[in-house]
């Protein structure tokens, strides 16, 4: 594996999808994009994540006002986190005056629980790999942190035909919970997204692709701001407040930014 594997450095900006524009949008996007190589068959799969937080919850708090500087701590997996001998990626992710640079190292899920509860790190990893998890190790002897909601949602990813730099994920069924984080007993998940919405992000390296341009314009598509950990955060937090009453706070519909 390459450096470009283990590290990315790009842009980010998401928008909202609905039933009614997606399988028009997908259409589009086909002509110019390829399947990644999770998509078998062109299908959607589904992501597992655990982020990591101290018992502040200081690391999304700091993010979610917005800083000019933030980093977060994340496990994922492409799998139920159950298997400590899966292959997970253990990554930190970084934004910097809207720049995201990701730093991902491979290691089985064993691994990365005593690197994350222990602080240990075990041999042998790749040099890439161990280079990442020293940096991992430098940023958990700075943040008291822990495993604090396990997120998953489905995926429906592309990368670009003539840019392979260039991606674009389209993800629905996004759910959270903050119990049972290390199984597959999702009984306690909320969601997080209305259904019949779909968060699309682009990630790119330089400037949007005219033909992306041009159908978001021609489908009135809605640049939102939209981060799966916080809503998480902020809807636990209410969904606790209210609990008391037993009120019902529905999933959360993106903040519309507008572009005019």
């Amino acid at each position: 594996m390459t450096m470009a594997v283990r590290t990315f450095k790009r842009y980010e900006k998401k928008y909202l999808l609905s039933d009614d524009i997606l399988d028009i949008f997908l259409q589009e996007v086909r002509t110019y994009m390829n399947p990644d190589a999770y998509c078998v068959g062109g299908e959607k799969y589904t992501i597992h994540n655990i982020y990591f937080d101290d018992d502040r919850n200081s690391i999304i708090r700091h993010s979610l006002s917005k800083p000019y500087y933030k980093e977060k701590l994340r496990l994922r997996d492409y799998a139920p986190f159950k298997n400590p001998g899966n292959m997970v990626y253990l990554e930190l992710k970084k934004k910097i005056g809207g720049i995201v640079s990701k730093r991902r190292s491979t290691m089985t899920l064993a691994d990365a629980i005593a690197l994350t509860e222990k602080q240990e790190l075990h041999e042998p990893l790749k040099y890439l790999d161990k280079q990442v998890a020293e940096e991992i190790l430098f940023f958990l002897k700075q943040h008291p942190v822990k495993p604090k909601a396990n997120i998953s949602y489905d995926r429906q990813a592309f990368f670009g035909k003539e840019d392979g730099g260039f991606r674009l994920t389209v993800d629905s069924n996004i759910k959270g919970r903050s119990e049972n984080l290390f199984s597959d007993n999702d009984t306690n998940n909320i969601s997080l997204l209305e259904n019949g919405l779909y968060i699309m992000e682009v990630k790119i390296l330089g400037s949007m692709p005219l033909w992306l341009a041009r159908i978001i314009s021609e489908l009135d598509i809605k640049k939102v701001s939209f981060s799966k950990y916080g809503t998480f955060y902020k809807k636990k937090l209410t969904d606790d407040n209210n609990a008391r009453t037993q009120t019902r706070y529905p999933a959360f519909v993106p903040e519309i930014i507008s572009t005019g």
